[in-house]
């Protein structure tokens, strides 16, 4: 029998089906493959690939058998980026939990998102 009774529409109406949009996550391995490539290209995806992993600079440099201080401009560029990816690929992780129905790191990402906000709004360079 349909919803609701045996009159056509009858019920309560239904939801409309909705599509959650697929979120494009931050691939690693595609970033690596268009660095250039020689010893400069070699180190500089080491470099990326041990930041994304979270080595610290200290860790990094005895990896790459240097002192901290002589890293250079472009080595603490890609210490950047792959900082970026590790941090990225955490609220990746955290996100699906939060989809997945664990309520406190949706309540914990909540918050941050909401520091984040207050932090845009009062550090702004448009007033």
């Amino acid at each position: 029998m349909p919803r609701g009774g045996k009159r056509p529409g009858a019920g309560r109406p239904r939801k409309p089906e909705v599509t959650k949009p697929a979120i494009q996550t931050f691939d690693l391995t595609d970033r690596l493959r268009v660095m250039p490539g020689g010893n400069e290209g070699q180190r500089a995806r080491l470099v990326l690939a041990l930041a994304a992993r979270g080595a610290s600079e200290s860790e990094i440099a005895a990896v790459l058998d240097v002192p901290i201080s002589s890293l250079s401009e472009t080595d603490r560029y890609h210490m950047q980026i792959g900082l970026g990816a590790a941090q990225g690929r955490l609220v990746d992780l955290l996100w699906k939990r939060a989809e997945a129905g664990n309520a406190s790191v949706a309540i914990w990402l909540f918050r941050q998102m909401e520091k984040a906000e207050r932090w845009r709004q009062t550090n702004s360079v448009h007033p």
